[in-house]
């Protein structure tokens, strides 16, 4: 995956503020701290960071989870597993430092917690959890303790067998993401991009690199490590030309690369984080090149009004490709000719709706796409009578949703929920979803059943409601309605689904 440009990165992140606000960009520059993302390590990051330095509250709603998933800020790149494009984790990071309210102590806070987090999978059975894990642990400790990740990758680097292409390209994968960090660690970084040159077989590049450092001193060490150079560079050390850069013209270049990408980039490209975890996985095979045809697409909304400026991703092998719609409402975009593209449609006061287009069965007419507004009255919390009712969350275990809510009487009366074909949830195309049980404390029912409760004033209760055989593939539903006994229905509209 070859880094985002700069400017690129920079307009995502503003689109992502635009959108849903500062409480979210918040979240988002917390999340870049991390390698890689799991719904899980997001949802404790939520639960863990709720505050700044001045002990402000940030005011992040649960849903910032879901939103930043699904949002251009960051690829999926295995299950539940997502990561965010190297120049905006840069950019976020840099944000999250400047702000005094966060700051370094910050950055500290959150390598404290990301080292804790990931202490049980260090010592995974799973060889790609481990290999995980050793990431995330050694960005943590690169931006809080550098001299003790710099001695641990030299430490890896002095036993690694230099006939293991693939595990040198990992951990020199893993050097990169943390090169900036640790840019007082020069030599390492060298030694690093050295080992590199050898493992793709550029023996003269690798060399330059190797000379320079043994000029200094006959040993390549890196915090009393001795980093081993491959034998057959050995033997070419002594035949390189003078005309090669001197290691005072390699040490500025290196600086200035780190300054202004974040990591060296003049020979490695930017690692996806399935590279990270094994130099073997799909995720490093590279793009492959594809036949590319053009698709217009007009965006309207419900009465057919066009709507401008609304981002369009293009959902492929790497990074979503982002457009943005005209005043028209008309936009053009190059895609891959395979079976199925996926494309998002996202702006805000309207659903984010996906569209699937097959260029193979489809001809290059136009395509009208039709966003459908949210409603301005969809709060979290919907009240029936003298019961408010506040939805917490509702997560999928495989075609199982689950809806959390918290209701709170104040008055003390008897309530009753009805689990008939009005209690249910409809997606976007408006397939029905209905209930298949309510849980209160220690009390359930099934579908179609009935249940009454005793509030007590001013007791909070945790009801939970489940509906069946909802599609994996659906991450927000358009309505989740919920029937009482007084005719009245609870509303919700736009409801994301989490894992």
């Amino acid at each position: 995956m070859s880094q985002m440009k700069s400017e690129v990165a920079n307009r995502r992140i503003q689109s992502f503020n635009t959108y849903f606000g500062e409480a979210h960009l918040h979240f988002a520059c917390h999340a870049a701290f991390p390698v890689a993302l799991t719904p899980d390590l997001l949802y404790r990051l939520w639960a863990n960071f709720q505050y700044n330095n001045h002990g402000e509250v940030l005011n992040i709603p649960w849903i910032a989870v879901a939103d930043l998933l699904l949002s251009s800020l960051c690829n999926e790149v295995g299950h539940e597993l997502y990561e965010i494009d190297m120049a905006v984790r840069k950019l976020l990071l840099e944000k999250l430092r400047e702000n005094e309210t966060f700051g370094k102590e910050r950055i500290n806070d959150l390598s404290n917690f990301l080292i804790s987090y990931i202490q049980p999978q260090l010592h995974s059975d799973d060889p790609e959890i481990k290999d995980l894990a050793q990431a995330q642990y050694l960005t943590a400790l690169a931006y809080s303790r550098p001299s003790e990740a710099a001695h641990e990758l030299a430490l890896d680097f002095s036993i690694i067998d230099h006939k293991d292409t693939a595990e040198l390209l990992r951990l020199s994968s893993l050097v990169e993401t943390v090169a900036e960090p640790l840019n007082e660690f020069t030599t390492l970084l060298i030694y690093s991009q050295g080992m590199v040159n050898f493992a793709r077989g550029k023996l003269e590049d690798a060399t330059v690199l190797f000379v320079e450092l043994v000029k200094q001193k006959p040993e390549v060490k890196v915090r009393g490590i001795r980093l081993p150079i491959p034998e057959n560079i050995k033997a070419n050390l002594s035949t390189v030309p003078k005309k090669f850069p001197t290691f005072s013209m390699i040490i500025t270049i290196l600086s200035i690369v780190i300054t202004l990408a974040g990591a060296i980039t003049a020979v490695v490209t930017i690692p996806e984080i399935g590279c990270i975890v094994s130099w073997n996985s799909s995720k490093c095979v590279g793009l492959r090149t594809e036949s590319q045809k053009e698709l217009e697409l007009i965006v309207l909304n419900e009465i057919k009004e066009p709507l401008a400026g609304v981002e369009v991703e293009i959902i492929g092998n790497g990074p979503p490709e982002v457009y943005y719609t005209d005043s028209n409402g008309f936009i053009k975009v190059k895609i891959a000719s395979r079976e199925n593209v996926r494309i998002r449609f996202i702006t805000k006061g309207y659903a984010v709706t996906e569209y699937t287009v097959n260029l193979q069965t489809s001809p290059n007419s136009p395509k009208v796409i039709r966003l459908v507004r949210t409603s301005p009255d969809s709060p979290i919390v919907a009240v029936d009578g003298n019961v408010t009712w506040q939805l917490e969350s509702c997560k999928r275990e495989q075609n199982n949703v689950s809806c959390i809510f918290s209701i709170t009487s104040n008055v003390a009366q008897d309530y009753f929920f009805i689990l008939d074909n009005l209690t249910k949830m409809v997606d976007s195309e408006g397939n029905e979803y209905l209930s298949s049980k309510i849980k209160i404390g220690k009390i359930s029912v099934g579908s179609g059943n009935n249940l009454s409760l005793a509030l007590v004033k001013n007791v909070q209760y945790k009801v939970t409601i489940d509906f069946t055989e909802v599609p994996t593939s659906i991450y927000q539903v358009a309505l989740l309605q919920i029937q009482t006994i007084n005719g009245q229905l609870i509303k919700y509209r736009q409801v994301p689904i989490t894992n």
